[in-house]
């Protein structure tokens, strides 16, 4: 879903912007409820004991990482406000993704 959010960002193809629509709706799908209004994505990180299953809470494996995506998602389907919000320093894409139809090779 970032990689997909950060092409539209850097190309303006609307193909991009729609497929990391559609993997963010099958991940906010996969959530979990914890009874208490917030969602937790469980997963067996650990492929040595595929049976102890977590939900991490980090950046690279975890919930702050899926909620950082989820919030790039949302800002690059705001259109013309759309803007990037939390980025790591070695992110490769534009940090204020243009407008589609200002950039060429957009469809």
């Amino acid at each position: 879903m970032e990689l997909f959010a950060g092409l539209w960002a850097a190309t303006g193809r609307q193909a991009y912007l729609a497929f990391a629509e559609t993997l963010g709706a099958d991940l906010t799908g996969r959530a979990s409820g914890d009874g208490g209004g917030g969602v937790r994505w469980y997963q067996a990180y650990r492929r040595l004991r595929p049976g102890e299953v977590s939900a991490d809470t980090g950046y690279m494996a975890g919930a702050a990482g899926i909620g950082a995506a989820l919030l790039h998602l949302e800002a690059a389907l705001r259109g013309d406000g759309a803007r990037r919000v939390v980025l790591l320093p070695d992110n490769p894409f534009p940090e204020i993704p243009a407008p589609v139809g200002t950039l060429h090779g957009g469809d």
